[in-house]
């Protein structure tokens, strides 16, 4: 459900996975994201079924406390952009927590409304006193932060990075987007503009150049190379290969495999040649 409000929210998100939908973009979040939304911007969630989160609502235009050296920090500034407007929304994660930070932080947003609904002497003191460790916390994790500061072409040779070292494995492209800290629309939109391709070709055409090797090096059949090279099945398989390629892998490795490869390697035993 869509909703907004007249104060900023701070949203973590404790457990699961689900999408977060503002101005028209969706975003791909899990356990230990942590979104900020201010002031006057309309947001949702969807596919949250396994999706727990805690969220803080909080005016800083009205929180009686000195900033001191929190300005140091970049992600402070978020938080508290005073003295001018309120840094844009979108619907990617501010930073991303890992286990034990979350741990830490929930526990001490448990303390904070555990202290809310008290009725002791010095809670509104102890409360604003807990609210501010835990933005402290969350501010602290700077290299986040500049990772969320890389511009589009340094976040895309990232993700390249990532599809390259696990090209032949199951590649969820929403969770790539998340981690290049980019929208899935977005993150598509930029890889398209940088490198002439979408993700997903991309990945194929890594698969296939994966394949020629093994085409030339071993002795796998078919279905093996499928395998090896990340495709489910072997007609799907050869299809892009062909598609890529302009002949089938086993035409491929008649006509431009030489002999004297061919006695390099199978699936079962690794040939000592110095023998």
């Amino acid at each position: 459900m869509f909703h907004g409000h007249d104060s900023s929210e701070l949203v973590i998100v404790t457990t699961g996975r689900g999408r977060h939908i503002l101005a028209g973009e969706s975003t791909s979040i899990a356990s230990g994201d942590v979104l900020l939304i201010h002031p006057g911007v309309t947001h949702g969630y969807d596919n949250c079924k396994t999706m727990g989160l805690v969220n803080i609502l909080y005016d800083s235009r009205h929180l009686p406390f000195p900033v001191l050296d929190g300005e140091t920090m970049p992600l402070f500034r978020h938080f508290f952009p005073r003295g001018r407007r309120f840094f844009h929304c979108t619907s990617v994660p501010l930073l991303h927590l890992d286990e034990e930070s979350l741990q830490v932080v929930i526990s001490r947003i448990r303390a904070l409304s555990d202290e809310l609904l008290s009725a002791r002497p010095g809670t509104q003191l102890a409360s604003i006193a807990l609210f501010m460790e835990i933005l402290v916390r969350l501010s602290r994790n700077t290299p986040a932060a500049a990772h969320r500061k890389a511009d589009g072409p340094t976040r895309i040779a990232q993700a390249i990075e990532l599809l390259n070292e696990h090209f032949a494995s199951e590649i969820n492209l929403d969770e790539v987007a998340r981690k290049a800290c980019l929208s899935r629309r977005n993150f598509d939109r930029q890889f398209n503009r940088i490198t002439g391709q979408t993700p997903l070709n991309y990945i194929v055409q890594r698969r296939i150049l994966f394949a020629v090797t093994l085409l030339q090096t071993t002795n796998y059949n078919i279905n093996q190379i499928a395998e090896q090279c990340g495709f489910n099945s072997a007609n799907y398989f050869c299809r892009k290969f062909r598609k890529i390629m302009n002949v089938s892998p086993r035409t491929y490795r008649q006509q431009f495999v030489p002999l004297s490869a061919s006695y390099s390697i199978n699936p079962q035993k690794t040939v000592d040649f110095f023998h």
